[in-house]
């Protein structure tokens, strides 16, 4: 998600959630929930001279914000528990920076396995394909030389089938975000409606450690719901499947607050 939607989820929860913050704090937390994203931007405009430095960087953003979206969510939300507990005012960044990781851990493209993203399929298929022709083209030379043929072609319909796709998948990807800033400001006030109706306080446990594993179940079956819905269903029926998504990541940041004001 780009910052549109990042800070207008922040501001939901800070403002209609199950504990409504006052307004430094909110605005200590809508601005740390892009700050991942503006911290690797600044890391890689300072280097961006220098390629070894980038790609690096490049990588470790990626991993972050996509299959390792969940585990930095939990890691900040510690930290934002531990800094709480201690009067620490910097807990507000931590649980921005808590929020930002949820949404992504959220976003249909940021799973491997999510009808969105076509990358892994098609280059399995593109890797077959191009591994049977290798087979047919050297039938008549032996059969070492038809499974030698198939590795190779193989190889090469995987890299190009896999590049193709991964192009493919950014620019759907940012096609999205934006799509999604344009729905976030036509329909903030269905959203809103939406997560107010919907929010619950939930039961927590006894100890944190409990609280954290619940947490986890829960960021889980975000990612259940974030790998069966496609976009457009997402940005179809006039906003009101929109909302409902977004409530969905919403409700497990109110989630995430509640946690850190109970124990």
């Amino acid at each position: 998600m780009k910052e549109v939607c990042h800070k207008g989820l922040a501001k939901l929860v800070g403002v209609y959630g199950s504990n409504p913050m006052n307004k430094k704090d909110l605005f200590e937390l809508i601005k740390a929930s892009i700050e991942p994203d503006l911290e690797n931007r600044k890391n890689i405009e300072k280097n961006l001279h220098i390629i070894p430095k980038v790609v690096p960087i490049l990588f470790d953003w990626l991993g972050k914000h996509t299959i390792g979206a969940k585990e930095m969510a939990v890691l900040n939300l510690r930290k934002a528990y531990n800094a709480h507990f201690k009067d620490d005012s910097f807990w507000i960044s931590f649980l921005g920076w808590t929020m930002h990781y949820i949404t992504d851990w959220g976003t249909p493209y940021h799973s491997p396995i999510s009808v969105a993203n076509p990358v892994i399929p098609k280059t399995i298929i593109g890797g077959i394909g191009m591994g049977l022709l290798g087979i047919i083209a050297n039938r008549k030379r032996g059969s070492k030389k038809m499974l030698e043929g198939a590795a190779k072609w193989g190889l090469v319909g995987t890299a190009v089938s896999g590049g193709s796709s991964l192009i493919n998948l950014y620019l759907e990807h940012k096609i999205f975000e934006e799509q999604c800033d344009e729905f976030w400001d036509r329909y903030e006030s269905i959203i809103i409606r939406e997560f107010t109706s919907q929010k619950e306080i939930l039961h927590l446990p006894r100890y944190f450690e409990e609280a954290i594993e619940k947490f986890e179940e829960k960021m889980n079956e975000l990612r259940t719901i974030c790998n069966k819905t496609s976009p457009n269903w997402i940005l179809s029926s006039g906003g009101k499947n929109f909302a409902d998504y977004m409530v969905q990541i919403a409700k497990l940041m109110d989630f995430a607050i509640q946690i850190i004001n109970y124990y």
